[in-house]
């Protein structure tokens, strides 16, 4: 237990890898969720492996979501032996392709390469996904290494300032459609179905835009994995999507 202006807390501890302790000081800004959770280190123990953080924006956190830390940089491996265990089973399962986080450089596809060959899976598609500024400042040098291009708008929001984002998705679009790389546009693209049965005009918009915009995919993450009306949220998605290709054939036509 502990107490702050005489409230008693409970504290609890959320278990985050080890690496980012080296990079950990008092004062750091750390998001969680995609920058939904946002918390400021007070106390960091390196030795023990534990720091203690305020809570500036608070919110529900569940498992297996993103960690982001203002101002730093973190070279992570490629890939963990757990990934290359899961990617030993693709073929069991019928995997066609494997969509890789936090691009940094063509080593990082390289490397994803490599361990494809090695377990004979040289037909695996390969999703590359642009999600910190690594990954936007070497785009060019991605291209021919991947499959398609991933534009994680959640990280990407974290790793520049929201104003800027807009920016970023589109010049990532425009370099992408120079060189013939299909893209993907991913995150909150219906964030409030997740609690919703309706979305809203703005999201819609989004959709719709990404398409002209010649995205040749488009993903929801949050929507169906978690949300409470996951096929009304494909179904908008689908619904949108067709109604932004059909507009993109016949430009100057209104789609009614």
């Amino acid at each position: 237990m502990y107490t702050v202006d005489g409230i008693f807390f409970t504290r609890k501890k959320i278990p985050v890898p080890t690496e980012i302790f080296q990079h950990l000081s008092v004062g750091q800004i750390i998001r969680l969720d995609d920058g939904n959770i946002v918390l400021r280190t007070e106390q960091v123990d390196k030795n023990h492996l534990c720091a203690i953080a305020r809570v500036l924006i608070g919110g529900v956190l569940l498992s297996r979501k993103s960690l982001s830390m203002d101002g730093i940089s973190l070279r992570l491996p490629t890939l963990t032996k757990q990934d290359i265990m899961n990617l030993s089973c693709a073929s069991r399962y019928g995997v066609t392709g494997v969509m890789l986080p936090f691009v940094r450089d063509e080593d990082d596809l390289l490397y994803l390469k490599r361990t494809l060959l090695q377990l004979n899976l040289p037909h695996i598609r390969i999703f590359a996904k642009i999600e910190n500024r690594q990954g936007v400042e070497h785009l060019s040098s991605l291209l021919p290494h991947c499959d398609e291009i991933v534009i994680a708008r959640g990280d990407l929001g974290n790793a520049y300032p929201l104003p800027k984002l807009p920016a970023i998705q589109k010049e990532i679009a425009r370099t992408c459609l120079m060189a013939k790389k299909p893209f993907m546009i991913v995150t909150q693209l219906l964030a409030s179905m997740e609690d919703h049965p309706i979305p809203t005009r703005a999201e819609v918009n989004d959709i719709f835009n990404a398409v002209l915009d010649g995205a040749s995919s488009l993903m929801l993450t949050g929507e169906t994995a978690s949300g409470r009306h996951p096929v009304l949220a494909m179904e908008m998605l689908a619904d949108t999507a067709y109604e932004a290709l059909r507009y993109r054939m016949q430009p100057k036509r209104l789609p009614f």
